[in-house]
């Protein structure tokens, strides 16, 4: 059984809090809600979308018998906040910080414009409600997105929002002087076909509305100004960030397969300890660092890097944790080993890697139970051994009786 369940996943975590006695981490307790809640917005996402494209498709005559609390349904609206939601809550379950302030928006939004548009309350209720469940949970997202988006992009996203702003609104207030022309859906379409250049001439000024062919030129200058533009600025930096996902796997499928090895978790003071034994050793082994920065520049000296986020089962996955010897938890911080020791522990039960060791850090002694609970084969604390280590030179001992105790 792969440890990408997530249901496995909850049901370690409450082992490990009932195993501690202790009240349960709050970043675990966060984890774990981030957890349902990268899985309940997709979903939701998807009915929204569901939704609209069901009143897009089935007949008038047929949709006079659907119930009155379904009945007042804004299609366009629906469909739009919907496939964002879809898509963004993917991203929700890699924890990524981009999508979980992109979520938040796209949700104030739709709930806001819901009200303004006059759609059935459970709608955009319904959207508030996830909204107010996903404000807590911002220290759970902590995953950077591989490409960071430019002060460029942002300002590119902005522009195309306040254009698109800009053509609803201004549309829906001169709607009696366009044809065909009625509602925030028409002054939508009409805003976005003028945007694009598309104009299908369904929507025009009435003849001798001065003012409203004024609007429709302005719109068309923004279009070209700053929609056409910003997409450029958005679109471009994503395909090269795809290109070079492609690349990278690309890579690793030509390198050999890891096996028999030891995975570093995090090259933090302490992983670079570790790892510096290792290659005293001669070990084979694997650094899995989240840092791009340093991702790079440790493969430029030449030590096996995969980049990404330790405490993902994906990413230990492509570590090939199925095959490897031991795992080493070196994040400075203790739940992110707790977490690392809880996969880790997972592949070892299910029967994947049965030999698997596991290695943890630990700041805190009386974290120490709850690491064993987690499945931590040896936990170890560098603060506490270093200060008992300097309190012996300090008392008069010799540095090889202090090494044989240690040792010991």
């Amino acid at each position: 059984m792969l440890v990408a369940e997530k249901g496995d996943r909850m049901r370690l975590l409450r082992r490990v809090e009932r195993g501690s006695g202790r009240l349960p981490d709050p970043s675990l307790m966060a984890f774990r809600a981030a957890t349902v809640l990268g899985v309940v917005v997709p979903v939701y996402g998807l009915l929204r979308l569901l939704t609209g494209l069901f009143h897009w498709i089935l007949p008038a005559r047929m949709l006079s018998a659907v119930p009155e609390l379904l009945s007042e349904v804004h299609n366009t609206h629906a469909i739009a906040s919907g496939l964002f939601l879809f898509f963004l809550g993917l991203r929700l379950l890699r924890r990524q910080r981009f999508s979980y302030y992109a979520s938040l928006m796209v949700l104030a939004a739709s709930a806001v414009s819901g009200v303004i548009i006059g759609v059935t309350p459970w709608f955009w209720g319904s959207g508030f409600a996830v909204f107010c469940s996903l404000v807590p949970l911002r220290s759970a997202f902590t995953r950077r997105a591989k490409v960071a988006p430019t002060p460029g992009q942002v300002v590119g996203v902005v522009a195309v929002m306040l254009a698109l702003g800009y053509g609803v609104v201004g549309a829906y207030l001169l709607r009696d002087q366009f044809t065909n022309l009625n509602t925030w859906g028409d002054a939508l379409y009409f805003a976005i076909t003028t945007l694009t250049t598309l104009g299908y001439g369904d929507i025009i000024p009435l003849t001798g509305s001065a003012t409203a062919k004024f609007f429709a030129v302005s719109l068309v200058v923004v279009g070209i100004s700053s929609f056409l533009t910003a997409m450029s600025l958005v679109v471009v930096p994503f395909l090269e960030s795809q290109t070079k996902e492609v690349m990278q796997a690309m890579d690793r499928f030509r390198k050999r397969a890891l096996r028999d090895h030891i995975i570093v978790c995090f090259y933090t003071q302490v992983g670079q300890s570790v790892a510096g034994q290792l290659v005293a050793d001669r070990q084979e082994f694997l650094v899995v660092e989240p840092g791009e920065v340093i991702a790079e520049t440790l493969q430029a000296e030449g030590i096996r890097v995969l980049q990404g986020d330790p405490t993902d089962e994906h990413t230990l996955l492509k570590a090939s944790i199925g095959q490897a010897r031991a795992v080493v938890a070196c994040s400075d911080r203790d739940a992110d080993n707790a977490l690392i020791a809880l996969i880790a522990n997972d592949v070892k039960t299910s029967g994947l890697n049965p030999r698997l060791r596991i290695v943890a850090r630990i700041e805190q002694e009386e974290g120490i139970r709850k690491l064993e609970s987690a499945g931590a084969d040896y936990v170890v604390s560098p603060s506490t051994l270093g200060g008992r280590m300097m309190g012996k030179y300090a008392a008069g001992e010799s540095k090889e009786d202090v090494m044989r105790e240690s040792s010991d």
